[in-house]
């Protein structure tokens, strides 16, 4: 996978939960006042798929609009927006790296 790809060089690597490079867990314990033993939660979770998307592939610019008056610069919106999805931006240094 290109750290910084094209249009044509996007790709998508699934995980299963014994190969997810993340595995992360929520445990939640609480207790009603007339309760005698407390409820507990335990959740799992872990990166099921990584794809390695251009940054305008998934962002639009968009003017912000308020009480009929638009702004004149835009702002960058994701085009694809869930709970389940989020987006690391690579940035480069000094060095120019392909992959």
């Amino acid at each position: 996978m290109y750290k910084f790809s094209t249009k044509n060089q996007i790709k998508t690597k699934s995980f299963t939960k014994s190969t997810s490079p993340l595995i992360f867990s929520n445990r939640l314990v609480y207790k009603v006042e007339n309760d005698i033993l407390p409820t507990k939660f335990d959740t799992e979770f872990y990166v099921t798929e990584i794809t390695n998307y251009s940054e305008s592939e998934i962002t639009e610019k968009k003017y912000e609009e308020f009480c009929n008056q638009k702004n004149d610069i835009p702002k960058l919106y994701f085009k694809d927006v869930s709970p389940d999805k989020f987006y690391l931006k690579y940035t480069k240094g000094m060095d120019s790296w392909k992959h």
